[in-house]
C-alpha cells in the first residue's frame, strides 16, 4: 500500500467513488491513516475510502465488488510457491477488471551506489526480476487468465541505459583499449562506485574520496 501515497492520490481524483487500501502491515495502515488525515477528512469524503487488514493471498470476501486492483510493489516480498496463490486470488477466484502492478526491476540497482553488485535493494525481497521477466510473468497471466498486459515506464528515465522506440531499455556497450585511463563523473549517488565495482578489479580503482584535497586542486 506504499503507507497511503497512492491512496492519497486516487481520493483527490472524484471519478473513484470507492477506496480500498490494505496492508498485512498494522503499522503501514497507521502511517497511512495518519497521512491521509482520515480523522479530518470531510464527511463525503472519507465515506469514499476505508482502510483494511488482510492479504491477496487469501480468498477475502471483502474484496468482492471492487473494478479494479493496484499492486506498487508487492510480488517481489512474495516466495516463489505463494506467488502462485497470489495469482489464482487476483486473478482467478477474485478477477478484477483491470490491473496495476509495479515490480522493483533489478535493472534500476545500479542507481544505488551503495549497493553491492548482485544484492537486492531491500532485505525483504524474495527475488528482483528484469523487465523481460517480469513481462514474461505478466504474459503467462495473461495466457492462464484472459487478461491482455499494457507495459509503461515508470518514474524517471535512467540516463544509463538507451531506451529502444518499443519502451524497452539496453545497456550502452563501450568498447575500451586494453591500456587506458577511464574517468566516471557525476553527482552524488549516481551510481559511478557501483559501475566501478562491477566492471573493474579492485586494484584499478582509485576513488577520489580517499584523495587528500590539496591532491585534487593540483
Amino acid at each position: 500500500m506504499r503507507e497511503g501515497k497512492l491512496l492519497r492520490e486516487l481520493l483527490d481524483n472524484k471519478q473513484f467513488t470507492e477506496i480500498l487500501g490494505m496492508d498485512v502491515s498494522f503499522r503501514s495502515l497507521e502511517v497511512a491513516s495518519e497521512r491521509l488525515h482520515l480523522d479530518r477528512l470531510p464527511p463525503m469524503k472519507k465515506e469514499r475510502i476505508k482502510l483494511m487488514h488482510g492479504s491477496l493471498m487469501y480468498k477475502d470476501k471483502r474484496l468482492a465488488g471492487y473494478d479494479a486492483a493496484c499492486v506498487i510493489e508487492v510480488i517481489e516480498h512474495l516466495d516463489p510457491p505463494r506467488l502462485a496463490a497470489f495469482e489464482r486470488v487476483l486473478f482467478e477466484k477474485r478477477p478484477a477488471q483491470a490491473g496495476c502492478g509495479h515490480h522493483a526491476e533489478c535493472e534500476y540497482n545500479v542507481k544505488f551506489e551503495t549497493l553491492p553488485a548482485g544484492k537486492f535493494r531491500h532485505k525483504d525481497h524474495r527475488f528482483e526480476w528484469t523487465r523481460e521477466q517480469f513481462r514474461n510473468w505478466a504474459d503467462s497471466i495473461n495466457a492462464r487468465f484472459g487478461y491482455s498486459a499494457k507495459f509503461l515506464p515508470w518514474g524517471r528515465k535512467t540516463r544509463r541505459l538507451r531506451a529502444y522506440p518499443d519502451g524497452s531499455v539496453h545497456p550502452v556497450k563501450i568498447t575500451l583499449p586494453e591500456l587506458s585511463l577511464v574517468v566516471l563523473i557525476g553527482r552524488s549517488g549516481c551510481g559511478k562506485s557501483t559501475f566501478a565495482r562491477k566492471h573493474f578489479k579492485p586494484t584499478e580503482v582509485l576513488s577520489s574520496d580517499f584523495l587528500p584535497w590539496p591532491c585534487l586542486g593540483q
